[in-house]
């Protein structure tokens, strides 16, 4: 293990304050941007249903509200959590269960709304920076590891993973807390230090299977994008610390550190005020806000939707996900293709959201007109009027 030396003291005001920045750009506006398909299966797998059971029970044409959707979103204490591990050994076996069931907890605890939900994961991002720390110290010094704290604080891609009601920010503390834990045990050469390792491993795949790849990656020592900013952090330290580094080259240095952490803070801060940002999946969900918007002005609205794959294999809980944006004055009437529903009287506004050909055409012959109102890429939506 590498020295702890401590940076100089205005090195160490400026880390600090990143990690004030770091922490906040990952709970800052945690609910703002679109809750997105692989958000909504991490709802569903929390709610102990499985997909196949939502599109029986939901698509079937009748009318329902937005309650009646959610609870496909929620712990349902009629499903426990073998229901939760179930769900994703039935439709999602290359998630392990690991986040999952603490999502549930979670879920049960504060409840269920995005930012509830998401909130999991921002702290549990929190712990990668004592890991990468450690993992520094293995391989670099503490100064190396300060840096890399630093760098890895305001990250946009890290905060926006910290953000995501998914298994990654798990995932990430996992990888570098078995990476750190191969270097001591490999230092150490004791049998605690190699049960440790191996219990960190274990704690690795039962978060993501690709964890497989990190084990492989230890192999050969080359390691979740997590290794990008540790070579950076190891490069600034050297130059901006070393003996050998004149005093013209260190303030180079310096201001190098200072451009890469303004331009990570700048894109942090216009991505916390953002509805979409580019790890939302931007063919299935850039437009739901739009599309949303234009429903909920109407006064009665009902939205017909089916299980259309044109758009993605994972339509149904597309749906799931455009509810977050949706009224509560939204009614839904949902059907597997290619049946065709009777549409009930008693709505201000009819809308179809990217229906198949067979379900525009079979409506429009209940008497009925379309017209387009909205169209973006894949993503259309008509008003209709008898």
């Amino acid at each position: 293990m590498h020295k702890r030396i401590l940076p100089p003291s205005w090195l160490q005001f400026f880390i600090v304050t990143l990690l004030v920045l770091g922490v906040f750009f990952r709970f800052v506006n945690l609910d703002r941007k679109v809750y997105w398909i692989d958000e909504t299966y991490t709802s569903l797998r929390i709610s102990g249903h499985t997909e196949t059971e939502f599109i029986q029970q939901v698509f079937d044409g009748h009318v329902v509200n937005l309650k009646e959707l959610q609870k496909y979103q929620q712990p349902n204490p009629e499903k426990g959590l073998v229901s939760t591990i179930n769900s994703l050994a039935v439709e999602s076996p290359q998630h392990p269960p690991l986040y999952y069931v603490m999502a549930r907890f979670w879920g049960q605890w504060l409840g269920n709304s995005p930012a509830a939900i998401r909130s999991l994961s921002a702290i549990i991002s929190l712990l990668v920076f004592p890991c990468v720390y450690w993992l520094c110290l293995e391989l670099f010094g503490s100064l190396t590891g300060w840096i890399a704290i630093a760098l890895i604080a305001v990250s946009p891609f890290h905060i926006l993973y910290a953000q995501e009601a998914r298994e990654y920010s798990l995932w990430t503390v996992t990888i570098a807390l078995s990476s750190a834990a191969l270097l001591h045990a490999i230092r150490l050469k004791s049998i605690r230090s190699w049960v440790i390792y191996a219990a960190t491993v274990a704690l690795g795949l039962y978060t993501f299977i690709f964890s497989i790849f990190v084990i492989i990656g230890h192999a050969v020592y080359v390691i979740c994008y997590l290794g990008i900013p540790l070579a950076v952090a190891y490069l600034l330290a050297t130059q901006i610390a070393s003996p050998a580094t004149n005093l013209r080259q260190q303030k180079i240095w310096q201001l190098v550190l200072i451009v890469i952490i303004t331009g990570s803070i700048l894109s942090c801060a216009v991505s916390s005020q953002a509805e979409f940002w580019w790890n939302k999946s931007p063919d299935k969900h850039r437009y739901n806000p739009q599309v949303a918007a234009i429903v909920n002005s109407a006064t009665q609205p009902l939205l017909i939707s089916d299980n259309s794959t044109a758009i993605s294999s994972s339509f149904a809980c597309r749906i799931l996900a455009l509810s977050y944006l949706l009224s509560p004055k939204v009614k839904l009437q949902l059907v597997v293709a290619p049946n065709i529903p009777q549409i009930p009287d008693g709505f201000s506004d009819v809308f179809v959201f990217s229906p198949d050909q067979a379900l525009r055409q079979g409506i429009e012959k209940q008497d009925y007109t379309a017209e387009l109102v909205f169209q973006r890429d894949n993503f259309w939506l008509w008003k209709l009027a008898k």
